[in-house]
């Protein structure tokens, strides 16, 4: 039996199960270790990767994992013959683990000979190209856009990012502005550009400067100096010291140094949150007044800088953090905020949720920040009289998620209807380039689908079966009765939008190996519970209302 640890790969079916549980089982003592390392550090840790918790791009939980299922394989004589692993880090304590252990097991350690001087050579050039669109973005407001925007007193500062082809379009706060007449001079956004290319920024900038939206751009403030320092993470992350990196016999130091030596991962994230700390210093330095603090609030990295900044140099006005979307159940920046992180000032004094049934799991690990209910703007669409009518019309969509793996597994399972009369739509996520996922499926000679760029309200109206992973849009298609498919996430770890509580009835698991086709026809004849499906609207979905609006706003 051959068992493959590696990040973001295929496990075994036979360890999948096993994997999955102790992956949910590790995730009170990884915070407990994860406070214990993050006590007395800079911000150059609490901005970098391992410290983000992101564990879709950071594999220092999935890596936690490891020795924890090891060892429960081990206690159980499940343990395999060949264990595959991409880390010298973790090879060497893997040794340790089976030496002091008199186990016999051959490890395989996935490395290119010249992995060492394509993760340097890779490094720089990632480190050339934030230096190159950071300057970039300096000359641009320094140069071209010199005019500077008054900005008045007691306003209300809202966070938003900014993708392509959502400059316009509204992705985060549908309603607000609308619902929101009295206050529509006081509202300014502050936007945080992603994935946009170099040559696309003032573009980018104009259309968003052309706009009806008030917009106060970060670029506007920053100085050479601060994108020098900003860009010196890079370095200064790699002399970062632990003073205790041991959890019971496993010792972590080096594959958290590894981590932190590999600038794939979170290093835009990591410059963009020094910047913003700098934006908010230099608000505060022009006096700016300023009546409430509103963050798009993910938990990521440049949500602890927007945080930080905005509790050290506004310490007194309130800020809310609104989780504007069904978090997914097992990525734990999302999920969770630890107390480590409302101490060291990177949560907002107030929490806001979409719906009461996210309440007692935000306060898991955490229960000084406040969590009150906020409206559900994506969502309000939700409570319009539109009711679906299933009239099979043989319409499936597949919505990908932020995941490009997960995604490329959902989409894979398109085969399975090449000879069949259904209409496949496929929604890639914003962020993500579905080039990707056409040359996925042209290399698999998958040819029976169309990809679609329609809003969620849009498409679910029109469709039978949904077919999706992790993304709240799972959860919208339950409430709207539609026949809902949740792809198994076939690398271990499940990062499930639709809540625990939740009847099993209401959707359908695709596991590993099953047949959608099969699986959606059976569906056909299945009866709904609409009643059922109302409830979970009601404690899922807040629908925007004076009540809810004063809570968000004031």
């Amino acid at each position: 039996m051959e068992l493959d640890l590696r990040f973001k790969k295929k496990i075994s079916k036979f360890y999948l199960k096993d994997f999955d549980i102790i992956s949910k089982d590790s995730i009170y003592d990884f915070n407990i270790f994860y406070s214990k390392i993050s006590k007395n550090q800079s911000l150059d840790w609490w901005f970098s990767s391992p410290a983000s918790r992101y564990n879709l791009s950071s594999p220092f939980f999935h890596n936690f994992c490891i020795f924890k299922f090891i060892d429960h394989l081990h206690k159980n004589n499940k343990l395999p013959k060949k264990i595959i692993i991409d880390s010298q880090a973790i090879y060497i304590e893997l040794k340790k683990y089976f030496n002091k252990n008199n186990i016999e097991i051959k490890i395989i350690l996935k490395k290119n000979r010249f992995e060492k001087i394509k993760i340097f050579i890779k490094n720089y050039l990632i480190f050339l190209h934030q230096f190159l669109y950071r300057i970039v973005q300096l000359l641009i407001f320094k140069i071209l856009i010199k005019n500077k925007i008054y900005i008045p007193n007691n306003i209300i500062i809202i966070d938003k990012y900014i993708f392509t082809g959502y400059e316009i379009k509204e992705r985060y706060y549908n309603g607000l502005l609308k619902n929101l007449d009295n206050y529509t001079n006081k509202i300014y956004f502050v936007p945080t550009l992603t994935m946009i290319k170099t040559r696309d920024l003032l573009k980018t900038y104009n259309i968003l400067r052309k706009s009806n939206n008030k917009y106060i751009f970060k670029e506007n403030f920053y100085s050479l100096y601060d994108v020098f320092y900003s860009l010196g993470h890079f370095f200064r992350k790699r002399k970062l010291t632990f003073n205790d990196c041991q959890y019971k016999d496993i010792q972590y130091k080096n594959i958290i140094k590894e981590e932190l030596n590999n600038d794939s991962i979170a290093f835009f994230a990591a410059v963009e949150s020094f910047l913003t700390i700098s934006f908010i210093k230099k608000l505060k330095d022009n006096n700016i007044k300023i009546s409430k603090i509103i963050d798009w609030f993910e938990n990521q990295t440049v949500d602890k800088a927007w945080n930080y900044g905005f509790n050290l140099y506004y310490p007194t006005v309130n800020s809310l953090g609104y989780k504007g979307m069904a978090p997914s159940q097992m990525l734990q920046s999302e999920i969770y905020t630890l107390d480590i992180e409302r101490k060291n000032k990177f949560l907002p004094k107030t929490i806001g949720v979409i719906g009461d049934g996210f309440i007692e799991e935000a306060t898991r690990y955490n229960k000084h920040t406040p969590i009150i209910t906020c409206p559900a703007f994506r969502f309000n669409y939700l409570w319009s009289n539109i009711k679906i009518e299933n009239n099979f019309k043989r319409k499936i969509l597949f919505a990908l998620p932020i995941s490009i793996d997960q995604s490329l597994q959902i989409i894979s399972n398109i085969s399975s209807f090449q000879k069949t009369k259904y209409e496949i739509l496929i929604k890639a996520h914003p962020t993500t380039n579905k080039n990707i996922y056409i040359k996925f499926l042209y290399l698999n000679k998958i040819t029976n689908y169309k990809f679609v760029n329609l809003t969620a309200e849009d498409l679910l109206i029109d469709i039978d079966y949904f077919v999706g992973g992790m993304s709240s849009i799972s959860l919208e298609a339950i409430c709207l009765g539609i026949r809902t498919i949740i792809v198994e996430n076939n690398s271990g770890i499940n990062y499930f939008t639709i809540p625990k509580e939740i009847n099993k009835n209401n959707y359908t698991l695709l596991k590993d190996g099953q047949n959608l086709y099969e699986i959606i026809e059976n569906l056909k004849n299945k009866n709904l519970n609409y009643d059922d499906i109302l409830k979970i609207k009601k404690k899922y979905f807040e629908p925007i209302s004076k009540k809810s609006l004063k809570k968000f706003i004031e």
